[in-house]
């Protein structure tokens, strides 16, 4: 087992653990300044024109007293989802008394069940902020992209403080613009910089889901019925156009654990490599489960392996124990933050080409080993 485990398996769950030791990235293409500069002279007339036109000058930040409501938009993924747990879990507790809805994605209402956040609605209902006549409202928009619909949307809403990320011409429609968040910058920090901003005081910094008896009591019984006890869950699909570890990659890892319960869940559009895993190691296999049914099996598993994805962000806020594989060569921007326990496996070689045969199956197998509950 690759001795760099050892030496870092006892950080804290909000430093990022490295399964192998690599020297610094190469340069991020993908950065937010190299992007603006490539979108040319249009891109650049239309974020002065926005800026010179919109031009309004920055109200304070409203007294506690005087908000009545507090509406969070949050149209990313799963994964960027649960990235900002810590951020509404702030908000709420700042904002305990107040009403307080979020606008995300489908079956966001099952992951934050029971947090006491309040109202979960649909983002294509978000519109209906406009018919609201309630004055002293809030909004934080944790929007990541060169969007302006949502940014527009919540202005012509007569929504009197906005909070969000200035990028493009985003700016002209916020009256508390934050910078696009820095290329080494976690999401999780980038939600809680949007929280603090409104005076909300940060407890923790680690995604945290709701994962009691009757979540776990459920998963048990499902898993139960495919005739297994706390499997190791493999999760070789990945989020959207992403690129992740190959599924063969997985079936070596799996085939190293001997006599280890496992189980297959991918998530759609990875239906393709959830078979082909699930054909090659003879193990159950669940496809596109509903997010309630997703939580409560990754709540009742014992470990969760897999690529950066939703479902492994969803386990680690689980407090399950994850092993994350990784492709992109900056990993600590979405390493996974678990309180029981998270190991990163990089593809990279020094040149930051991807090699998926540089780290043994031996060493991933042993870190899921030393991690599983």
């Amino acid at each position: 087992m690759n001795t760099t485990i050892h030496a870092r398996i006892e950080s804290a769950a909000d430093s990022p653990r490295f399964g192998d030791a690599l020297p610094p990235p190469p340069e991020d293409r993908t950065a937010p300044e190299v992007i603006a500069a490539r979108r040319g002279l249009g891109n650049t007339l239309r974020r002065m024109w926005l800026r010179l036109s919109h031009r309004r000058p920055v109200p304070m930040l409203p007294a506690r007293d005087h908000v009545r409501r507090i509406v969070a938009v949050h149209p990313g993924r799963l994964a960027e989802l649960v990235f900002a747990e810590p951020a509404l879990s702030a908000l709420r507790r700042r904002f305990h008394k107040m009403e307080r809805v979020l606008y995300a994605i489908e079956g966001a209402e099952e992951l934050f069940a029971g947090t006491g956040w309040g109202e979960v609605r649909p983002l294509a209902e978000l519109a209906r902020e406009k018919h609201e006549r309630v004055r002293g409202r809030i909004s934080v928009d944790f929007t990541r992209a060169h969007e302006y619909t949502t940014a527009r949307l919540l202005a012509h809403a007569g929504i009197e403080t906005r909070a969000g990320f200035e990028i493009g011409g985003r700016r002209a429609y916020l009256t508390i613009p934050f910078t696009f968040p820095r290329i080494d910058e976690h999401p999780v920090e980038s939600c809680l910089s949007l929280a603090e901003s409104l005076g909300a005081e940060v407890h923790s910094r680690v995604p945290s889901l709701p994962h009691g008896p009757d979540r776990y009591e459920r998963g048990r019984n499902r898993w139960k019925q495919l005739g297994l006890t706390a499997p190791i869950v493999l999760l070789p699909g990945w989020d959207g156009d992403a690129f992740g570890w190959p599924e063969d990659r997985f079936v070596a890892v799996a085939r190293t654990l001997h006599r280890t319960p496992l189980a297959v869940i991918t998530g759609p559009g990875d239906e393709q490599r959830g078979r082909r895993v699930s054909e090659h190691l003879d193990v159950p296999w669940i496809d596109a489960p509903p997010i309630s049914e997703l939580i409560d099996l990754l709540a009742a598993g014992s470990l969760a392996i897999g690529n950066d994805g939703g479902a492994l962000h969803l386990a680690a806020a689980l407090a399950r124990p994850v092993v994350a594989l990784m492709v992109n060569p900056h990993a600590w921007r979405r390493w996974p933050r678990s309180e029981a326990g998270a190991i990163v496996f990089r593809a990279q070689d020094e040149t930051g080409a991807a090699r998926f045969d540089r780290v043994p199956d031996s060493d991933i197998a042993a870190a899921a080993l030393h991690l599983k509950v």
